[in-house]
């Protein structure tokens, strides 16, 4: 991700490093901002123990919740330092309240496909910038929607996200979330219902001991993907509403197994209400024909409605509904099938 990366501070070395010199002086002067407020921030709260997660107790999910708020917040610093220069306009005077939910407001809406399109509409503006973003900018297409959205979302997303803690209860309030720090994304993504009024913890799922049938399969990898990771997965299948789809999450956790060149993949997802999971069962089923173009598809009931998609190679992916719970199974033999969407129904939730 370096070629994204105009500027960037090490906590390590305790330095900031500029990758790429803007020919635009007030650029440097914006990136500085930013890096500086990190720098700032590590004096005070460790940022390599925050956001590295050195115990290895956190879910991919919580890392980048944390990281929203880091990168949210010196986004929020440097959108103030801009308007302050440009404009000589104090963002943070409660006078100037819209204009900060405004300016924020926008720049929480940007996302790596309008930051190429504006780009590609405005290209004298890109090339005051200077040739090395330029070729930043153009190199995002190649970066897969899966890592570049949480990069993005981390600056956007976190920004608004920061601002909106912010405006409820000043920068001591910005300074608790280092040392209480946000659980989800799903947290950072709608901080006021979520993260501010109240915290809506995340269901933490574990599953049961490996199923006889996978016995001998080796764990590749388990995790949480989180609200933000599963709008991806739609917005991958041209969703028109990723977002939308995994509002109401409460909790996931995922599993794959590995049997030479057999891969199982499990996934356990829990919601606020039935309605929440059964929008999620409907999108995630209705995509599979998609994902999987010429299988066929199948839809079963009995005491859990399941969907999915039967491959030519005699394995299947499908979804499971039943109440507030989702199960899925992807790439498991049709005989294995039914065994394992038990199994993942054995799994606790607390």
């Amino acid at each position: 991700m370096i070629t994204q990366a105009g500027a960037y501070y090490d906590p390590d070395t305790k330095k900031f490093y500029l990758v790429i010199v803007p020919e635009d002086a007030s650029m440097l002067d914006v990136m500085s901002a930013h890096e500086l407020t990190h720098a700032l921030d590590d004096q005070y709260f460790d940022l390599d123990a925050y956001t590295e997660d050195p115990s290895h107790t956190l879910s991919s999910d919580a890392e980048q919740a944390r990281r929203f708020v880091a990168e949210g917040e010196a986004t929020l610093v440097m959108i103030a330092y801009q308007a302050k220069v440009a404009a000589h306009q104090d963002i943070f005077d409660p006078r100037n309240l819209p204009m900060e939910r405004a300016m924020v407001g926008a720049f929480a809406e940007l996302d790596s496909e309008k930051v190429a399109q504006a780009a590609a509409e405005n290209p004298a503006v890109v090339a005051q910038l200077g040739p090395e973003l330029k070729t930043s900018i153009d190199a995002m297409s190649a970066i897969p929607p899966f890592i570049l959205d949480p990069l993005f979302g981390a600056y956007t997303k976190g920004a608004a996200a920061v601002g909106a803690v912010r405006d409820a209860g000043g920068w001591d309030a910005v300074a608790e979330l280092y040392t209480n720090p946000p659980e989800s994304t799903e947290q950072m993504l709608h901080p006021i219902d979520k993260l501010i009024t109240h915290r809506d913890h995340p269901v933490a799922i574990t599953f049961a001991p490996l199923p006889k049938s996978l016995a001998g399969w080796t764990e590749l990898d388990q995790d949480v993907l989180g609200e933000l990771s599963m709008a991806v997965y739609f917005k991958n299948l041209h969703d028109p509403r990723p977002a939308a789809e995994v509002t109401g999450w409460g909790g996931d956790r995922y599993v794959a197994y590995a049997n030479g060149d057999k891969v199982v993949g499990l996934w356990m997802t829990t919601w606020d209400t039935e309605k929440d999971a059964r929008r999620f069962f409907d999108a995630y089923a209705g995509g599979l024909p998609r994902r999987f173009d010429g299988d066929k598809a199948y839809k079963r009931s009995g005491s859990a409605v399941e969907a999915g998609v039967r491959h030519k190679d005699g394995t299947l992916t499908g979804a499971q509904l039943s109440g507030k719970d989702v199960r899925i199974v992807d790439g498991a033999d049709t005989a294995m099938a039914p065994g394992l969407f038990t199994w993942l129904a054995t799994s606790t939730k607390k």
